[in-house]
This record gives structure tokens, sequence and C-alpha cells, in this order.
């Protein structure tokens, strides 16, 4: 059973609750601050297109802080100019420095997400070529090449020779 995500006390469910109902913490910005990039990263994260509840709250969350810390460095808070793969990789790199390697590997997944859906000129690399489009396998063998590969192996001068050509056989045709 999924865990339950309560945001400014409305249990919610799924990604379009989690944008009408999150705030960050004040702890990490401002009323007058989430005011303003609250509409950038609600859409950025929208854009993504989140499946679940949880994966929409940690995109929000970082593109949040993202946001919050990009209006600090003087870039303007617009999906063209802020979702950069150069300003992404500086905040994880630089603003992220004090959490373990696997968050910050977390944040810089969403925010890369994020980011890819909320912009059309941003240099973003293409995504990677699936691996079986670009690998052409040698057809496996006809039943009659099997057929003649065991009467060799059955017809080895030793029987030491006829073991390791079954194995060899055995192994190679797939049953190891």
């Amino acid at each position: 059973m999924p865990r339950t995500l309560v945001l400014g006390g409305h249990v919610v469910n799924t990604p379009d609750e989690v944008l009408a109902h999150y705030s960050p913490a004040t702890s990490t910005m401002t009323a007058t601050r989430w005011h303003t990039i609250h509409p950038c990263a609600v859409g950025a994260v929208r854009a993504a297109n989140y499946d679940s509840a949880w994966g929409a709250y940690f995109a929000l969350r970082a593109t949040a802080t993202f946001l919050s810390w990009a209006m600090d460095q003087g870039i303007a808070v617009d999906p063209e100019e802020v979702f950069t793969p150069t300003h992404v990789e500086r905040y994880c790199g630089t603003a992220l420095e004090h959490l373990s390697r696997r968050t910050r590997a977390n944040y810089r997944s969403a925010l890369r997400s994020v980011s890819k859906a909320a912009t059309h000129k941003a240099p973003w690399p293409a995504e990677p070529k699936p691996y079986a489009d670009h690998v052409h396998l040698a057809a496996p063998y006809t039943d009659a090449e099997v057929s003649a590969y065991w009467r060799v192996a059955e017809t080895q001068a030793t029987e030491y020779r006829v073991r390791v050509m079954t194995t060899m056989l055995t192994l190679g045709l797939g049953a190891g």
C-alpha cells in the first residue's frame, strides 16, 4: 500500500492535487518567493506529466528549490532561460554539495525530466536510442545445422573429446 501524502492539511493522491496544494516549508523559502516562482514551477512539473503523486511531489520540491537558487543567481525565472543543462548541472554541483551523491542524482534526474518537458529551445541532448534498435544479431542455427554439430560431436576420436564437444554445444546452443 502506498504511503499517504499530506500537503497543507489535504490528503493528495494525484499529481494534479500535488500541484494544487504544494507549498515549500517556510524554512526553505519565503511565501513571497514562492508566489513569484509558483507559476513557473507548477507549469514545468505539469509539463513533465508525472504519473504518481510522490513523483510529482519530489519533482516540484526539486524544481522550487532550483528556481529559488536561480533567482539568487540573477537568472530570469523563464523556462527557456532557467531550465538549461548548464544551470541544472551548476545547481546540482554547487547548491546541493551538502547532500549525498545519490540524493544529488535524484535531484538531477528530476530536474532534467522537468527541464526537458518545460523547454523547446534549450540545448538538451536527444534521448539515446534503445539498445535493440542498433544491434543486429545473427539468425540462430537451423535444425539441420544443430543436428550436424551433434553428429560431429559424437564422432570424435576419444571419449574426452566427445565430452568436451558436447559440453561446448550444450553451452553454445543456449543451455547455459
